[in-house]
């Protein structure tokens, strides 16, 4: 019996006419069953729902730790299903491995969930499984997701209690979990002194603890060391907008809206330059607006054609605008969206916008003094909100 849900999917997906053969989990083992499943359908819910089916219908079929593996390696960036997972494996009497455990612990590190966190640990330890070294760096990048990167240090020092060699990843990891600067610096001693060499990835990864302890000028030194790049500039942004030091990060923003000296920059980096300027522009002073504004401009001219790429950076100047109650700036920006090509995000917008009238209506005091006003210009709208100010670049 072929897998209904996969063949509704196709259908919904209007690739009938391009369906492969059916499936047939007898023509696999069930872990390559659900491994061709995932690359023909690319969806987890459809997953879910044949992985339900088959265990409804109680066929003969082995539901194993590596089919459980593949599911949770499709589904690790959504939380929920893999909880749901979890639960699944648990009722089914499948025992987790190290991996099920290393990508819950992930999970949870991305929720910035301190006691699931935990919570996993102690599982582990309790279930008598070895931790493998790419567990222990999971769980020191969890700790410091939480905040908590003292945590993560202790476990760098179970690890190594532990026997876990000590490479060059495993270094990479734990300086860039270190707590401050000098630990990060302590880091790349303790490298040097077992015969590694500290390459350029180690150093961009030791300027995080830097943004982590608000500590500028230990992080202005190694970018001089490295060189200003993508991940420099997203990191020292970071530091400036932490610290508010407006000066430095508008000298920044500028240099790298310029893109002197051959200076390659990616989508990251202008989403952090927009959300930095943004903290500024929502105290309605109009540069910093013009600078997030700007920083969206040279994003589009990246052609960033992905829509994860696209999303940080739309929800940053949509919250901006929410904050400003400046309506008709996002219903411009909307308009923008769409002619770029991408029109999934104006219910969102739309959404936004009615809440815009909503703090209006109740509150008509907020507005500020000169509201937005759009003009028409040959059927195109352009916005004059700042027909005095002249652009700082």
């Amino acid at each position: 019996m072929a897998p209904r849900s996969v063949l509704r999917y196709w259908a919904r997906n209007g690739k009938s006419n391009l369906c492969p053969p059916p499936l047939r989990w007898r023509d696999f083992e069930t872990a390559e069953y659900f491994k061709e499943l995932r690359r023909r359908t690319r969806s987890t819910r459809v997953m879910l729902d044949e992985l339900r089916r088959l265990q409804v219908a109680n066929m003969q079929c082995e539901i194993k730790q590596k089919t459980y593996y593949e599911l949770f390696c499709h589904a690790r960036d959504k939380p929920e299903t893999i909880v749901r997972l979890w639960d699944m494996m648990e009722a089914a009497g499948v025992p987790p491995s190290v991996a099920h455990y290393r990508i819950l612990l992930y999970v949870h590190g991305r929720r910035r969930d301190l006691p699931a966190v935990v919570k996993v640990m102690a599982e582990l330890r309790a279930s008598g499984l070895r931790p493998d070294p790419t567990f222990y760096q999971h769980a020191m990048m969890a700790f410091a997701r939480c905040g908590k990167a003292a945590l993560a240090e202790n476990v760098f020092a179970a690890a190594v209690k532990d026997g876990v060699p000590l490479d060059s990843r495993m270094y990479e990891t734990a300086v860039s979990t270190a707590a401050t600067p000098a630990a990060a610096a302590t880091l790349l001693a303790r490298m040097r002194a077992d015969g590694i060499e500290p390459s350029r990835a180690h150093l961009l990864h030791a300027i995080t603890p830097c943004v982590r302890a608000l500590d500028s000028p230990a992080a202005e030194a190694l970018v001089e060391q490295i060189g200003l790049c993508a991940v420099s500039a997203t990191r020292l942004l970071g530091v400036y907008e932490k610290t508010a030091d407006e000066r430095k990060l508008a000298a920044l923003v500028e240099k790298l809206l310029q893109r002197r000296d051959g200076l390659r920059l990616d989508w990251m980096c202008f989403h952090a330059a927009a959300k930095a300027c943004a903290v500024f522009a929502a105290q309605r002073r109009d540069e910093w607006v013009l600078r997030a504004e700007a920083c969206f401009d040279a994003f589009v001219e990246l052609e960033v054609r992905h829509q994860s790429g696209w999303e940080p950076i739309v929800a940053t100047l949509a919250a901006l605008y929410v904050r400003l109650l400046d309506a008709e700036a996002l219903e411009y920006f909307r308009k923008k969206l769409q002619n770029e090509g991408f029109r999934d995000w104006t219910p969102m917008l739309l959404e936004k916008l009615a809440h815009i009238k909503l703090q209006v209506k109740a509150a008509p005091s907020r507005l500020p003094e000169n509201r937005t006003r759009l003009s028409y210009s040959e059927g195109v709208l352009v916005p004059t909100r700042y027909a005095n100010a002249l652009p700082y670049w």
